[in-house]
């Protein structure tokens, strides 16, 4: 795998995936989603199972390390996000003031 700061921004757009949990119940589900090509938005790439919570305090435990990795991952997904904002504002200031003027609109 190629560090963030390593790969070029259009490879970046192109190759990165995201991933967002969606709470159903009493379990989440995982969710791939990537850069659309032709739009400012994201797409669905792939949709996981849903987890349900454990009955049982052994069944916590492994439930436990998986959210805490999710959540490592959260945490670094959105330091990518924000590094991949930096330099799409580096790029394209012009574009990319449109773009925020748009988004803060909806």
């Amino acid at each position: 795998r190629r560090r963030i700061r390593e790969i070029k921004s259009d490879d970046f757009k192109n190759e990165a995936r995201f991933f967002s949990i969606y709470s159903p119940g009493r379990g989440f589900k995982a969710m791939g989603l990537r850069h659309c090509p032709a739009s400012q938005h994201v797409m669905l790439t792939h949709s996981y199972p849903a987890f349900i919570l454990p009955s049982n305090e052994e069944g916590w435990k492994y439930q436990l390390q998986g959210l805490v990795h999710l959540l490592q991952i959260r945490r670094c997904m959105k330091e990518i996000i924000s590094q991949y904002v930096e330099a799409l504002a580096e790029s394209d200031p012009e574009r990319f003031e449109t773009t925020v003027e748009a988004a803060r609109k909806k």
